[in-house]
C-alpha cells in the first residue's frame, strides 16, 4: 500500500522524504492538500518503513531485496533469506515495493 501511495504522489509532482528518523517531509507545499496529509498521516508508519530501507544495493550480490528483522536490523533477502516468517518485520524490493504480502 504504501508504495502505490509513492507512486501516486510522485505522480502528482509531490515529493516525500524521511526526515530524521520517524519524521516525513512531503513538499512542494503548493501541492499539499488536505486530502494528502491525511493519506500521509493514515500510512505513516509504512511510509516510514519504505523510506528507510537500505537504498543500495547489497554489498556481496548487489540486488535490493531487504528484510527487517524483529531485531529492527536490514538484512540481504537473497544473501540471507529468512528462515521464517517469523522473524520477518517488513521487506521490500528494489524498487520499494513492500513484499509484506509476499512475506507473511
Amino acid at each position: 500500500m504504501g508504495d502505490n501511495i509513492l507512486k501516486e504522489l510522485k505522480e502528482k509532482g509531490i515529493k516525500i522524504k524521511l526526515f530524521g528518523n520517524d519524521k516525513l517531509w512531503i513538499g512542494p507545499k503548493d501541492k499539499i492538500t488536505d486530502k494528502v496529509r491525511e493519506t500521509v498521516r493514515q500510512h505513516k508508519v509504512e511510509l516510514l518503513k519504505i523510506l528507510q530501507a537500505p537504498q543500495e544495493p547489497c554489498y556481496a550480490c548487489g540486488n535490493y531485496n531487504w528484510w527487517l528483522s524483529i531485531h529492527n536490523v536490514w538484512v540481504c533477502g537473497t544473501c540471507h533469506p529468512p528462515a521464517c516468517r517469523e522473524l520477518v518485520k517488513y521487506a521490500v524490493s528494489k524498487d520499494l515495493k513492500c513484499l509484506d504480502k509476499v512475506m507473511h
